[in-house]
């Protein structure tokens, strides 16, 4: 994995453009995205048939668009009250997964020592509907959805290796053990739980940091 990060930072700094061919799972069909940075703005573009609302989300995580209720958010949480108030969020599954908690912090504030007034808390239903998601596989194809496959992988066969499917077994159990959409929801939001317990926790290291060396 980090042979992998490494390759792909070095690639970043050599190229401002990237091509992405991914399946949309909906209508088992691949399109074309991409994305494009320089010092100026982002763009992405993508073909006709990919579904509006999840262009949008790509558009929002990237940074390109923001919510609307982010303003509104901010404006309460920073709004004076009585000293050492904090206040809470307690956002539901449809916040955490697609990073809306984390983004929005990470605007927040302005350098590492910055304390942002804001608790977040998770429900334990939360953490349940996470883990119970993330099992989610390819359990039971129809033969659209292997012969997807099957096609994808005579015509790329490098998604093999992407796939780690073995070239000597049958592809059907090796495809059904594959997260669905479902089930990669679940790792997502898990990953964004455990992203904002190592922000909030290197807030604390940092904020820890500055009373101990007041130097600083």
């Amino acid at each position: 994995m980090k042979l992998l990060m490494n390759l792909i930072n070095e690639l970043f700094s050599q190229h401002s453009c990237w091509k992405f061919h991914t399946i949309q799972e909906s209508s088992w069909e691949w399109v074309d995205l991409q994305i494009c940075y320089d010092d100026a703005q982002k763009r992405i573009q993508s073909s006709v048939n990919w579904k509006k609302h999840e262009l949008a989300n790509l558009y929002w995580e990237s940074g390109l668009i923001q919510s609307e209720s982010e303003i509104a958010l901010e404006e309460w949480i920073r709004k004076k009250g009585h000293l050492h108030k904090v206040k809470g969020i307690a956002p539901d599954t449809n916040l955490i997964i697609p990073g809306f908690i984390t983004t929005f912090l990470k605007r927040m504030i302005g350098s590492p020592h910055d304390i942002v007034p804001v608790l977040v808390l998770f429900a334990r239903s939360i953490q349940y509907e996470l883990h119970t998601m993330r099992v989610f596989s390819y359990s039971r194809i129809s033969s659209k959805t292997e012969n997807f496959f099957q096609e994808s992988i005579q015509k790329w066969p490098s998604l093999i290796k992407l796939w780690n499917f073995s070239e000597i077994r049958p592809l059907e159990p090796q495809i059904k053990r594959l997260h669905n959409e479902r089930g990669r929801l679940g790792m997502k939001g898990t990953y964004e739980v455990d992203e904002l317990h190592r922000w909030a926790l290197s807030l604390s290291l940092n904020l820890a940091m500055f009373y101990i060396h007041p130097e600083f």
